[in-house]
């Protein structure tokens, strides 16, 4: 729960707060490797947040139909498997950023 949490923080700094400062400034004031950091920590927190929800309903529904087989679940295995989610939408982003960066389109009114 405390991954999504900084997931949801990470959407909300990274999307909202540039879009606020522009909207202040009636102007985009920031520099171009905001535009950057906001699409692709935006993808990133996206992405991160669904896949932790899903590993989150995931596991209470595997808690609900197997329960005695849960009880061999440790607070290491669920922090593996929450630095797995962090991984994967990482090096996703990582990737398209290096393939393609200039495949991003800004539009400054939104």
């Amino acid at each position: 729960i405390q991954c999504i949490a900084v997931s949801d923080l990470t959407c909300a700094i990274t999307k909202a707060l540039p879009r606020a400062v522009s909207l202040v400034a009636n102007a985009w004031i920031l520099d171009e490797a905001m535009c950057y950091v906001m699409v692709y920590f935006g993808y990133f927190s996206y992405h991160t947040g669904c896949s932790l929800v899903a590993i989150l309903t995931s596991c209470k529904f595997a808690l609900t139909k197997f329960p005695l087989r849960a009880a061999i679940w440790t607070r290491k295995i669920a922090c593996r498997v929450c630095s797995l989610a962090l991984l994967v939408p990482f090096i996703l982003i990582t990737s398209m950023l290096v393939v393609d960066k200039d495949d991003v389109a800004f539009e400054y009114k939104t």
